[in-house]
């Protein structure tokens, strides 16, 4: 059993995992849409899902380790307001290229937000409750996939592909004050930011 603090700050996670989830895999569906907007070959416009992807890779490997300098929450209000930043560019994007941008300023802030999130287990979950914990707060990218990205694609349909991101920047922005009401711990040496090998590892402990 775990109580009813632990119990939110697991939800708080999962849902910055979501929201890094749906703005992952919201574009393949409206790729078209977008391209008309903007006058944009498929293609041309699928180079921002490679942006998202390649940035957020790059920066989990280049600026974790910074950013794990100051508290967790310090770090995860930082990169969560880059994310929210970058999805709300993407929707005012008049271009393909800006897209591509906006798409990257995105990948800056959930490859450092993605593994500072992991890293909260050790702080928020009771001993021997790191896996089940850990388990909860990676169904976001479930969750992405299966509820947020088919009612954003809905919004695409309905309003229009901006709208989408709109909503998703906005709902992000909210996630933030989640993220302030966490557990204010610095990094320590058995405390260390966790890499996606390690959150394998932890994963698969019984």
């Amino acid at each position: 059993m775990v109580n009813e603090k632990t119990l939110l700050n697991t939800l708080i996670l999962l849902f910055g995992v979501s929201i890094i989830g749906t703005n992952a895999f919201l574009m393949s569906p409206i790729l078209n849409d977008i391209g008309i907007t903007l006058g944009a070959s498929t293609s041309e416009v699928s180079r921002a899902v490679a942006a998202y992807g390649g940035t957020t890779a790059l920066s989990g490997l280049l600026f974790t380790r910074f950013s794990a300098r100051y508290e967790f929450h310090h770090s995860l209000i930082v990169s969560g307001l880059v994310l929210a930043l970058g999805i709300l560019i993407t929707g005012l994007s008049d271009s393909w290229e800006m897209l591509v941008i906006s798409q990257g300023i995105a990948g800056l802030g959930a490859g450092v937000m993605l593994p500072t999130i992991y890293s909260m287990v050790a702080v928020i979950a009771p001993k021997g409750k790191e896996s089940t914990i850990l388990g909860y707060i990676i169904t976001g990218w479930s969750i992405s996939m299966v509820i947020a990205v088919p009612i954003s694609a809905f919004i695409s349909d309905l309003w229009g592909w901006r709208y989408s991101y709109f909503i998703i920047s906005t709902i992000a922005t909210i996630m933030l004050m989640g993220f302030s009401k966490l557990p204010k711990v610095s990094q320590t040496k058995d405390n260390e930011t966790l890499t996606l090998i390690k959150v394998l590892r932890i994963s698969t402990q019984n």
